[in-house]
């Protein structure tokens, strides 16, 4: 069996997504050790629903509270001064199963021989903790999954420069 280094050689990131669309600050209270436990699980599902032979693209968007309620009004409470940063990680897999869909985000489940069904049930409790959620769906435009990270945050507006 080839080591992780040779079967990483066909994976694509693509950042091409990720905006900075204003002058003011956005400030995210997150333990930076679980967030990279988070990714860390998200790309390892991605790369093996492709099997090491595809892209893993990552979208990170901030939105004002009035869009984000109109989007997503059922998994975001938001407070009268926060705003919204959102995370996709899409894959180039196979998509999920339609009946896998509820039981995603639940300890022990999974459909991987290899697998211990924790890393996603892992990812969406830390993302709740910190008052977000954690949504998954099939792309629409082609194969593959999204998972969609919603975090209230607080802008810091600038000071003079």
């Amino acid at each position: 069996k080839s080591d992780n280094r040779d079967q990483m050689k066909n994976v694509k990131f693509d950042l091409s997504n990720i905006q900075s669309t204003s002058s003011d600050d956005v400030v995210v209270h997150i333990d930076k050790m679980l967030f990279r436990q988070i990714f860390f699980n998200l790309f390892k599902n991605g790369v093996e629903a492709f099997d090491y032979k595809g892209t893993i693209s990552i979208e990170i968007e901030k939105m004002s509270k009035q869009k984000a309620h109109q989007l997503y009004s059922d998994k975001l409470l938001l407070g009268v001064d926060e705003t919204v940063v959102i995370t996709k990680v899409k894959d180039s897999g196979k998509g999920i199963k339609k009946e896998y869909m509820d039981k995603i985000f639940s300890p022990f489940f999974t459909t991987k021989s290899n697998g211990n069904g924790l890393g996603l049930a892992v990812a969406w409790k830390i993302v709740k903790t910190h008052g977000g959620d954690l949504i998954v769906e099939n792309n629409s435009k082609g194969s593959g999954a999204v998972f969609t990270m919603l975090l209230a945050t607080r802008i810091i507006e600038k000071q003079g420069v």
